[in-house]
């Protein structure tokens, strides 16, 4: 029996750490956000979003959620990968959506 507890609490220890050395940073653009800022940051943050964006309209068009995603692996340096995005969007309901990338690790 001891065995056995000391074998479930290794188990749960080994899951606790950092997924291979991923981070996942959210930012979420609002439209309240175009007026002028005074946060020097969040201003930069925002033109950095909107670059290329002239009309109003295109602006709006990109509101929304923006993920920035960080993945330190070195098993898998200089070796073909596949990065797999699934999310969802409020206009699809339940609708899982998919966005793939194919690249060279560590390039």
């Amino acid at each position: 029996m001891k065995w056995l507890l000391a074998l479930a609490l290794i188990v749960l220890a080994s899951c606790s750490g950092d997924p291979q050395g991923l981070t996942v940073k959210q930012y979420h653009l609002r439209e309240s956000m175009f007026r002028e800022n005074n946060d020097l940051m969040a201003r930069g943050e925002v033109q950095r979003l909107l670059h290329g964006a002239v009309t109003v309209e295109e602006r709006l068009q990109k509101v929304g959620q923006y993920y920035h995603v960080i993945w330190n692996d070195d098993s898998y340096r200089g070796q073909e990968v596949e990065v797999v995005f699934e999310y969802l969007q409020a206009a699809s309901g339940s609708k899982v959506k998919t966005f793939r990338t194919h690249g060279i690790s560590g390039a």
